[in-house]
């Protein structure tokens, strides 16, 4: 668990909604770069984040050579831990 300051600045709705725009934006990153490499999503690399949410149509594995699924698959990770810190410090999904 995170440790928060004493003093911490309020999150306004107004924020919230604009906070939900990148939010989306990395969902939908995270899983088009999962799916593309290791043929799967969010609901088996980080399970809570989707909150049980529905899985993409349409999406399977790309057929990638060892370097580029490589690539894909650590821009799918950053994008999985952009998603973790923006779900424990903004409370935006938690």
């Amino acid at each position: 668990k995170p440790t928060f300051p004493q003093k911490s600045l309020p999150l306004y709705e107004k924020d919230i909604e604009l906070l939900q725009f990148p939010v989306n934006l990395e969902f939908l990153e995270a899983e088009f770069f999962l799916w593309g490499a290791l043929g799967h999503g969010l609901d088996v690399v980080e399970p809570e984040l989707p909150k049980g949410g529905p899985p993409p149509i349409g999406a399977q594995k790309a057929n990638l050579d060892l370097l580029t699924k490589n690539i894909i698959t650590e821009f799918a990770y950053q994008e999985v831990g952009h998603l973790r810190f923006i779900c424990i410090y903004s409370f935006l999904l938690y």
